[in-house]
């Protein structure tokens, strides 16, 4: 092969690369909402604190990650309070094989934990759940309250990543977040 050609390939091949990595970290993946019942009036605003991905530092066996930016919540309208139940689907490698340990699946039920502020008050950390359309509305996650008008909560989180653990695994993937809102209320505690 002419070497020109083979100069023009490897340029070639290394913009795709290039415009492929900008555009995956400038991409902002929708959280996933649910607004279930009779919701006519879906005023309730989901966002990161810095209006990117929830992202972390890079993963590593055995340690504790912390979300570098926080999911708010915010209740807008003057239309009555919603109930919100929250959850997190599984974390799977992005590409190539991967163990963590004994599967290519980091369950964030046994790994991730999440606390909330709402109006200035922080909770305690407590373990998320993988959401189960499966279920009736107040098991698919965690009840996390009724959201008033005017209210603001920040969910932090972070993942508790088990000793071997290998394998290049997406954390910030918006998608995996879920939402549900709805007028039912859950019980919680």
């Amino acid at each position: 092969m002419d070497k020109s050609i083979l100069q023009f390939l490897v340029f070639a091949i290394s913009l795709v690369t290039i415009a492929v990595t900008v555009s995956a970290s400038s991409t902002t993946s929708n959280f996933r909402i649910f607004y279930l019942g009779k919701m006519t009036v879906k005023n309730i605003s989901i966002a990161t604190s810095d209006g990117n991905v929830v992202s972390y530092p890079s993963l590593s066996s055995g340690q504790t990650l912390y979300s570098l930016n926080t999911i708010k919540l915010q209740k807008i309208g003057y239309t009555k309070s919603v109930d919100v139940v929250f959850a997190i689907d599984d974390f799977y490698p992005s590409f190539g094989a991967a163990l963590c340990p004994k599967s290519n699946v980091l369950h964030t039920d046994l790994t991730w934990e999440f606390r909330i502020k709402r109006n200035d008050v922080l909770s305690e950390w407590q373990y998320v759940k993988n959401y189960n359309p499966n279920k009736g509305y107040c098991a698919r996650g965690i009840p996390l309250g009724r959201i008033n008008n005017g209210d603001v909560w920040e969910i932090e989180l972070r993942g508790n990543i088990p000793s071997k653990c290998l394998g290049n695994w997406n954390l910030n993937d918006n998608s995996r977040y879920v939402f549900l809102i709805n007028n039912y209320t859950c019980m919680i505690g």
